[in-house]
């Protein structure tokens, strides 16, 4: 006791003391959850819409179009001929990107298709590139205008 005049708290102190902290606490998560919303919309916006054709690849060609309702579009000009399919996608944050789709040949569109599933880390994603690692070697796309 510094003071010669100082007593414990009271309840209605204490009760100020917890609904402060609390509301503090809870404005806090909430700015987090704002700020991360802000983003993955960002990254998102950049994604939309536009096609992102891959490069550096000397026997492949890959193409990329990613909608607005989370759907994708795929075109994939690699081994045994033009494939095309569709699937969904997935922002996890602003780091991961989910994509699951299935391709199908064009000149065989009778025969099974062929299901992908991927989780890339973005390493870069800027209005006109996109750069992903899939564990195994990084994947640069750009986008086509």
């Amino acid at each position: 006791m510094l003071y010669p005049f100082s007593r414990p708290w009271s309840p209605t102190q204490k009760w100020i003391i917890l609904v402060t902290v609390s509301l503090c606490l809870v404005l806090a998560g909430a700015g987090i959850y704002a700020y991360e919303l802000h983003i993955r919309r960002e990254a998102a916006a950049t994604l939309v819409d536009h096609q992102w054709s891959m490069q550096g690849c000397i026997d492949c060609s890959s193409n990329l179009t990613f909608r607005r309702d989370h759907t994708l579009e795929v075109e994939d000009d690699g081994f045994g001929g033009p494939y095309r399919g569709r699937g969904t996608w997935r922002l996890h944050g602003r780091n991961y990107l989910e994509l699951e789709y299935e391709l199908t040949m064009v000149q065989a569109p009778d025969l099974d298709l062929d299901h992908f599933h991927y989780r890339w880390h973005i390493a870069k994603l800027t209005p006109d590139e996109l750069v992903v690692d899939d564990m195994r070697f990084p994947l640069l796309y750009k986008r086509v205008k």
